[in-house]
């Protein structure tokens, strides 16, 4: 069976939830195709490892691996509620509410609230996603515990993506993961149409005190 879905740029509350219906009900499907559009743009199965295949052997770099997961968190974020900001270059502190002078390192990205402006109103962060270029760098995630004074990823954001594209791993406050998704393994596209159900199941304002 295959299954074309079209998510909108506008009205994304809409279409997330539409994307998580279709995908439960066609997770267990032997043969899966799911397209996302963003603008025109398309990432489907065979474009999304396209573009893996092209960073891995032709950028060689971990920013490549970044526009990617951009691209797809541009999709599945449900914009109506949340925002997805590029945190990559940020010195620790540059904005204390998503990224803590105290943290043990500053993410790639951070799930915050869609109305957010840098030093310019009060926010929550909600994630994080480290983006790395290395197999084993994703796995090894080293940063999620605290490290002396400095506080690890999951004191502050609580829920924590790892990931290169390749790779996927999900900590839900714990430092043991909650689902991993690797595509060196099983390069399918019901597989990838796990990794975007998965995605849409986080439920980033599911938020306990911190310390």
């Amino acid at each position: 069976m295959h299954v074309r879905l079209r998510v909108r740029t506008v009205g994304m509350q809409e279409s997330n939830q539409t994307l998580k219906k279709t995908l439960v009900t066609t997770e267990a499907s032997v043969s899966f195709y799911c397209a996302i559009s963003n603008g025109g743009k398309k990432m489907n199965f065979r474009t999304f490892f396209e573009k893996l295949n092209d960073a891995e052997n032709k950028s060689s770099v971990e920013n490549a691996y970044s526009h990617i997961v951009d691209y797809v968190f541009d999709v599945i974020l449900d914009k109506n509620v949340f925002g997805l900001i590029d945190t990559s270059t940020w010195n620790k502190g540059a904005d204390g509410r998503i990224v803590p002078k105290n943290i043990i390192s500053t993410p790639d990205f951070v799930i915050t609230d869609r109305n957010y402006k840098f030093n310019g109103n009060t926010s929550n962060a909600y994630g994080c996603i480290e983006v790395k270029y290395a197999d084993k760098d994703v796995k090894q995630s080293l940063r999620l515990c605290d490290d002396g004074d400095s506080k690890g990823y999951l004191h502050h954001y609580q829920n924590v993506l790892y990931t290169n594209g390749w790779i996927w791993i999900y900590y839900d406050r714990k430092t043991t993961p909650k689902w991993t998704i690797n595509f060196r393994e099983n390069q399918t596209n019901k597989e990838f149409g796990r990794l975007l159900y998965e995605l849409c199941s986080i439920e980033w304002k599911n938020l306990k005190a911190n310390d």
